[in-house]
């Protein structure tokens, strides 16, 4: 059963771009990784901004061993400093597959 990771986040409006940037590097990287599947860029279609990956991965063990790597958490860090703050700013979710 594939594990799939969302990742959600709204950039401040002068930063737009390099969270772009930022998220296709996450997405790149995340593909050079072990039990990597399937990756997309996500934009929202409507007003909001939000920009994100979704992310399929063998087993959740592997989406987490990407998360920890130290490429990624440069990344990541590097990414916080760019979005808005508050609850609705960044959203992160690790969540089940099952085909039907």
């Amino acid at each position: 059963m594939p594990y799939v990771r969302l990742a959600l986040v709204i950039p401040k409006p002068e930063h737009s771009e390099q969270v772009r940037r930022l998220q296709h590097d996450l997405l790149r990287f995340d593909r050079t990784l072990p039990g990597f599947l399937e990756g997309s860029f996500i934009e929202a279609g409507d007003d909001s901004g939000r920009l994100g990956r979704l992310s399929f991965w063998q087993a959740k063990a592997d989406a987490d061993h990407a998360a920890q790597n130290p490429h990624t958490l440069s990344l990541r860090a590097t990414l916080l400093s760019l979005i808005e703050e508050g609850p609705t700013a960044h959203i992160e979710a690790g969540l089940e597959a099952t085909s039907v």
